[in-house]
């Protein structure tokens, strides 16, 4: 096996447990909003995926992608993943308001639908960069 796709299944092996922390952390923020605090569902979505993107970000750069420099910066990182994140929640609306469905059941298939397209646009960033670095 080559050097890049050794590389490349670490940073899909990080990208998951990222993932799986992201989706946990998903459902427990909306629960949270929902149900305690009592937000609207599209709110507390809203207000959800902020925060993980925030997080995503720092983690995506230091722990999948081991970024040291500012070769994925915050502008790049938006400009890609913000707007996969938009799409998500313009999902999450349209799905929710026209079928009746649990919040958590829309926000989980939305989130497993974005995920991968996520790790491909992330991880073309971070190849491009080194290429350009090197």
């Amino acid at each position: 096996m080559s050097l890049l796709k050794e590389i490349n299944k670490l940073k899909l092996i990080r990208f998951l447990f990222i993932s799986a922390f992201s989706f946990i952390l998903n459902n427990l923020l909306n629960y949270f909003f929902i149900e305690f605090i009592e937000i609207k569902e599209y709110l507390s979505t809203a207000i959800t995926y902020i925060i993980l993107f925030i997080s995503n970000f720092y983690l995506c750069k230091g722990f999948v992608f081991n970024v040291k420099t500012k070769s994925i910066n915050f502008f790049n990182f938006t400009l890609i993943v913000g707007s996969l994140r938009f799409l998500e929640y313009i999902s999450f609306l349209i799905i929710y308001n026209y079928f009746e469905l649990h919040y958590l059941v829309i926000i989980n298939t939305v989130s497993i639908i974005f995920l991968f397209t996520k790790f491909i646009f992330l991880n073309r960033i971070s190849l491009e960069r080194k290429i350009i670095i090197q």
